[in-house]
């Protein structure tokens, strides 16, 4: 082994960037004083703490950044096999005067005493603001590719940005404007299992709607929460025979999406066990019902979808009775019906987002017992009760109740409390709501009930606005279940909501609603 030599002072005054180190490369033998030609890490730690690895020939090195090719971090130990010792004599002439990787000493316009700066790649250093390559391992920082070309770019300055973005790491598999992502909003890329959907910061998640899962269905509650139904599990249904004989077939522990043409089907549903069901529809299906029974009856542990399906016109019965363990509703009406729209009980949660419970002879929903929750948002009840029925809009007793820009509007019946009546110890909030009543003060003697930043027609609460009583010409077209504000409708609800973490971010239509400025209660943030 060769002992350890000191510098000499003209490679002393080149290491630190004092002076040029002239010939340096002038001759083809192998510089004397390149810790390669010593004892490697033990010969840079001697003479320099700093700088305690040995790069084994570094390019710098060869051009006098690192005359002793001592480097301070080992991510820097890649370069010449043999520092100046295996150059020509035209290159290691060209690197003395400057003309090839460059020279010690001097002043170049960058002013860097003419020594090449280094960032960290990919794979190793790459000469700062290079774009030449002949492979990835030359590239790095934000254009870690090598184009056909020769260049490096980023994943968008290839033919096949998503290919190379794969290729690089299967966890983010689409190109993104440059860059390599999980997912885009039009490509899942990785997005499988728990998080099948694509979220906005290009992050794969959990679905929550039934579009995050446009070949089957959303998970929206139970055991598989935030994934999407099987494929295989999906079935097209044509008529009401073809429902009826798929509802046959179920079994405890089934999970089903059955997928609606449009049409009315005269059916009644009847769902227990554990089951999982969702019926979907873009093409306005209704369920009318048969016989004295309410459409849909939903019992034990049984878990129920509905997205875009319509739940009206049962003349002997209501719309949907639940006491199972949820009933979902999106984008779907219960109207129209003799009796109660929802009733909902025994724990069941109800959980209704972009939807309307209207024109139901006996009410609209109807919730009892304590653990059982009812939650909308987005959504209306509206023209529910008649004169001689026993409640209007919401009937709580002892149940849970939430409401955010949801409308409650327009609703009748016998009781003073038309839009919300309390029994038990029902609790709950409202708000950024529309809660007006035929009479003023319709809601009744709710104490566990808060209403908050609203529209109402009575109460003492100063985040509300006292409007008054239903009035048709604040919505555009009551008569036919249209609560969207009119011209006049705006200008008595405007400014009264706040909307907070966790409140929907768009109305039943997709409109945005202002996160930060006071915005319109109920479920419709009219246009400008």
């Amino acid at each position: 082994m060769k002992t350890a030599r000191l510098l000499s002072p003209l490679l002393l005054t080149s290491a630190f960037g004092l002076g040029a180190l002239a010939g340096a490369c002038t001759t083809r033998e192998a510089n004397p004083d390149h810790c390669s030609n010593n004892e490697g890490d033990q010969y840079c730690a001697l003479i320099s703490p700093d700088t305690p690895f040995c790069s084994n020939g570094n390019d710098a090195a060869c051009n006098g950044s690192f005359p002793t090719g001592c480097v301070a971090a080992e991510d820097l130990l890649q370069g010449c096999a043999d520092p100046c010792g295996s150059l020509s004599a035209d290159e290691c002439d060209g690197q003395a005067d400057g003309s090839s990787s460059g020279t010690s000493g001097g002043t170049d316009d960058s002013g860097t005493d003419g020594m090449m700066t280094e960032t960290e790649g990919s794979s190793g250093s790459t000469t700062e603001n290079s774009t030449t390559c002949s492979g990835p391992e030359d590239c790095g920082g934000e254009t870690p590719f090598c184009s056909d070309a020769g260049e490096c770019v980023d994943c968008g300055g290839l033919a096949d940005g998503d290919a190379a973005c794969a290729e690089g790491d299967a966890t983010t598999p689409v190109c993104d404007a440059g860059v390599c992502v999980q997912c885009t909003g039009e490509n899942a890329g990785a997005c499988v299992d728990a998080t099948p959907t694509c979220g906005a910061a290009n992050e794969c998640v959990a679905c929550s709607e039934h579009a995050h899962c446009p070949e089957s269905a959303c998970h929206l509650d139970g055991p598989d929460v935030g994934r999407c139904f099987d494929v295989g599990e999906v079935e097209m249904i044509a008529d009401g025979a073809a429902l009826t004989a798929a509802l046959g077939e179920l079994s405890a522990g089934d999970q089903a999406v059955f997928v609606l043409t449009a049409g009315s089907y005269g059916v009644t549903v009847g769902l227990a066990d554990n089951v999982e069901v969702a019926f979907l529809s873009n093409e306005g299906a209704e369920l009318s019902g048969a016989g004295i029974f309410d459409s849909v009856t939903l019992a034990g542990s049984a878990i129920t979808y509905f997205g875009g399906v319509t739940i009206a016109g049962n003349t002997n019965a209501g719309g949907i009775a639940c006491s199972g363990t949820s009933v979902w509703l999106d984008d779907s009406e219960v109207r129209n019906n003799d009796s109660v729209g929802l009733t909902v009980s025994g724990g069941c949660a109800a959980h209704l987002r972009r939807s309307v419970v209207s024109n139901n002879d006996s009410g609209g929903v109807e919730a009892t017992g304590t653990t059982t929750v009812v939650s909308l948002e987005t959504s209306v009840i509206a023209s529910n009760g008649n004169g001689t029925s026993s409640f209007g809009g919401v009937d709580l007793d002892g149940a849970e109740f939430r409401a955010v820009y949801t409308t409650i509007a327009g609703n009748d019946s016998t009781d003073a409390a038309m839009s919300i009546r309390c029994q038990g110890s029902s609790s709950g909030d409202v708000r950024n709501s529309i809660v007006v009543g035929r009479d003023p003060d319709s809601v009744g003697e709710c104490p566990e009930l808060v209403l908050a930043n609203s529209g109402t027609d009575g109460g003492d609460e100063p985040s509300n606005t006292v409007v008054g009583a239903f009035d048709i010409s604040w919505f555009e077209d009551p008569a036919m279940g249209n609560f969207r504000l009119s011209d006049l409708g705006r200008d008595v609800f405007e400014n009264i909501a706040m909307w907070q973490d966790g409140d929907p971010p768009t109305d039943i239509d997709g409109d945005p609603i202002s996160m930060e400025a006071p915005s319109f209660p109920g479920y419709d943030q009219p246009s400008p």
